[in-house]
């Protein structure tokens, strides 16, 4: 019974200790997207996702390094099938998808 006491109180710290952010003192109220380009890359041709003022994607992405444009979901940054455009074309109207 002891045993099962002990083992019960280790998985509870496990669990708890799992929750707990890495970084306590960063705060999420920024925006997916702001703590996205928290960790982009300074390499050439990385991509890193443009935010408005609130932490959100901006609907419309772009690659500086291809030049291809494509929505997306402005909550996830999940891109929208169907909407990439290569460089030198018209951009797909972002704000239909909203």
């Amino acid at each position: 019974m002891k045993m099962l006491a002990v083992s019960l109180t280790l998985c509870t710290v496990l669990a708890i200790s799992q929750a707990i952010p890495i970084n306590p003192t960063m705060s999420w109220d920024k925006g997916r997207c702001y703590h996205e380009t928290m960790n982009c890359s300074n390499l050439i041709g990385s991509f890193c996702p443009k935010c408005d003022d609130n932490g959100n994607f901006l609907p419309r992405q772009c690659s500086g390094s291809t030049g291809y444009c494509w929505c997306v979901d402005i909550m996830t940054g999940k891109k929208i099938p169907n909407t990439t455009t290569p460089p030198d074309t018209p951009p797909v109207n972002c704000s239909e998808w909203l």
